[in-house]
This record gives C-alpha cells, sequence and structure tokens, in this order.
C-alpha cells in the first residue's frame, strides 16, 4: 500500500495549504475576512460616498435580522424577524426617523419595550423590483473596507445607520475571486456545496487508491489515468476560490 499512503499524504499536504490560506485570510486590522466578499458604494448623511468591499451588517453578511415594526411601544419587534442576506439587495436606505409623539425635537431612534431602533428600507433585486420597510436595532453599525486604488492598502470602516443616507450592493464574490459570485457559483447552490463536492472528489480518490494490490503494479497506469481524471475535475470544484 507504499503508493496509497503517498498519494494521501499529498492530498494531506494540499488540504493543509488550503488551510493555511483560509487562516491567513485577514483584513487589515486582523479580522478574519467573510467567505464572501459583498461590495458597493455607501452614501452618508453629507453626500459624500465611499467605495467598500467586504460588506458586513451587524458583522454578517447573511441571516442579518430585521423586523417589523409594532404599532405599540411596548409591542416585542422580534415577533416578527425576517433573515434577510446582501447578496439579495439593491439598496438599503435610512428613512427619516418619525418625531416623538409629546415633543416637537428631532429624535435618533424610536422605541420599542426601551429599546431603540432605526427605520429603514429596503430595496431587493429581482423583477418585482420588491421594497420593504423594517426597523434594526440602533446598535447595528456597517463594517466594510473602503478601496483606494492600486497600491493602496484598504481602510477599515464602520458607519452607524443614523449617519447613512443609501447603502448600494454591487455584487459579491468568493474571497480572492475576480468574477462575481452568481458566475462563479452558477455550478453550484452555495459555498458550503463546493466544499461538500471536493470532499466527495477527494474520498473517491482515496478509495480508488485502497483497491489498488500491493503486488500489482501493472495496474498503477490505470490509476493515474483516474486520478487524472478526478484531478481535473477537483480543479473545476474549486477553480473559484483562487481566480
Amino acid at each position: 500500500m507504499k503508493h496509497t499512503k503517498i498519494i494521501r499524504l499529498f492530498f494531506i499536504g494540499g488540504a493543509l495549504a488550503i488551510a493555511a490560506q483560509y487562516g491567513s485570510n485577514k483584513s487589515v486590522d486582523g479580522r478574519i475576512k467573510p467567505e464572501v466578499n459583498i461590495f458597493g458604494t455607501l452614501t452618508d448623511a453629507t453626500g459624500k460616498s465611499y467605495e467598500l468591499e467586504n460588506i458586513l451588517i451587524d458583522s454578517r453578511y447573511e441571516e442579518i435580522r430585521l423586523y417589523t415594526q409594532p404599532e405599540k411601544p411596548e409591542d416585542n419587534p422580534e415577533n416578527e424577524t425576517t433573515r434577510l442576506d446582501l447578496k439579495d439587495v439593491d439598496e438599503i436606505i435610512t428613512l427619516p426617523q418619525p418625531l416623538p409623539t409629546q415633543d416637537k425635537a428631532p429624535h435618533p431612534a424610536l422605541k420599542y419595550r426601551g429599546r431603540e431602533y432605526i427605520v429603514i428600507k429596503v430595496l431587493f433585486k429581482g423583477s418585482k423590483k420588491t421594497q420593504n420597510t423594517y426597523i434594526i436595532p440602533h446598535t447595528y453599525t456597517i463594517r466594510a473596507e473602503e478601496t483606494l486604488g492600486i497600491g493602496a492598502k484598504p481602510l477599515d470602516k464602520e458607519f452607524n445607520f443614523e449617519a447613512l443616507r443609501s447603502l448600494k450592493i454591487k455584487g459579491g464574490r468568493p474571497q480572492n475571486c475576480t468574477r462575481p459570485l452568481e458566475e462563479s457559483s452558477k455550478d453550484f447552490s452555495s459555498m458550503e456545496q463546493m466544499i461538500s463536492t471536493t470532499k466527495r472528489l477527494i474520498e473517491e480518490i482515496e478509495n480508488t487508491t485502497q483497491q489498488l494490490p500491493a503486488t500489482h503494479n501493472d495496474l498503477l497506469a490505470d490509476l493515474k489515468s483516474h486520478l487524472t481524471f478526478l484531478i481535473k475535475e477537483l480543479k473545476k470544484t474549486v477553480q473559484g476560490w483562487f481566480a
């Protein structure tokens, strides 16, 4: 089983190399970058625009919790929750916050059960051009990296929603990939499925090598042919990760 051990060590080494790549995949301040780079343009309340990458809301790019605005201050907004994926968003707009009912002074946020919330409008992608209004906790922030052009390191940015006029999502792509997310993942429903497919191919390679009798070296030619085919399929699977 000498050849099996050699091939197995080869793929273990490859797996460690991939792990090292992910382990070093951090932003300029040491934060781990998300698996998917969501990029777009943010315009603040003064009208200044920023080109951003690795956009996160509440430290997430998917399953971001949004709430339907209750009718009464004592109602719980979490009774109706929407989980938002930024890849499905065209634009997010911070709406002017309503005035309190008993005075004329502007109020930065609404309060429900003693907790402050901000009102936003979300414009979704798709032919229906759906627009929904939600509230989000006052503590939510937008974190991202501002791109400064070739040769310059990006700046780590953080914005409160009170300072936001709009956030236009232009697209997304797997980390370290230059192609749009939609193109890179057209054969896979998610990054998890890509990883699962890769693992399956590697297991098939291992199973093939394990079935090779140690005393029949004349089968090595067939093994090489089969491995070559599987390696090509493996490369097709992971080409979007490190393009």
